[in-house]
């Protein structure tokens, strides 16, 4: 997966600093993978809200919802990315995603807390991401 992002490329997952550079978005979606599989999770991308194209550059907007193994949704939200085209090929060069619940321990939240996810496999979250 992390070869999919530019070596710049700056991913910026909610409620998490965000991590830049293809070795860092690796290691960081190598964690948010275990910790989704080992929740029982399945990333559903919903739909595709906006496209955009201006020579090498691009953009993508979405949905997503995020499963349990029970099928009850745990989380939703939405995503955009920026691609840019090298040597013929469309690379991430920034990822960001939010989820449409408020973050673990706001006013009015119960105890789900939020899932956070990387790119196409995100996933992770309440369950304990490291």
């Amino acid at each position: 997966m992390a070869a999919l992002y530019a070596p710049e490329a700056l991913l910026m997952p909610p409620g998490a600093p965000a991590v830049q550079g293809r070795a860092a978005i690796r290691e960081f979606l190598g964690r948010d993978a275990a910790a989704t599989r080992a929740a029982g999770c399945v990333l559903r991308n919903e739909a595709v809200t906006g496209t955009g194209l201006h020579g090498d550059c691009g953009w993508i907007s979405g949905r997503y919802l995020v499963v349990d193994a029970s099928g009850a949704a745990v989380d939703g939200g939405s995503s955009l990315s920026v691609h840019q085209r090298v040597d013929g090929t469309w690379l991430f060069v920034r990822d960001i995603w939010n989820s449409d619940r408020a973050a673990h321990g706001a006013a009015g939240e119960g105890a789900a807390g939020t899932w956070r996810g990387a790119g196409r496999g995100r996933l992770a979250g309440a369950a304990g991401r490291s």
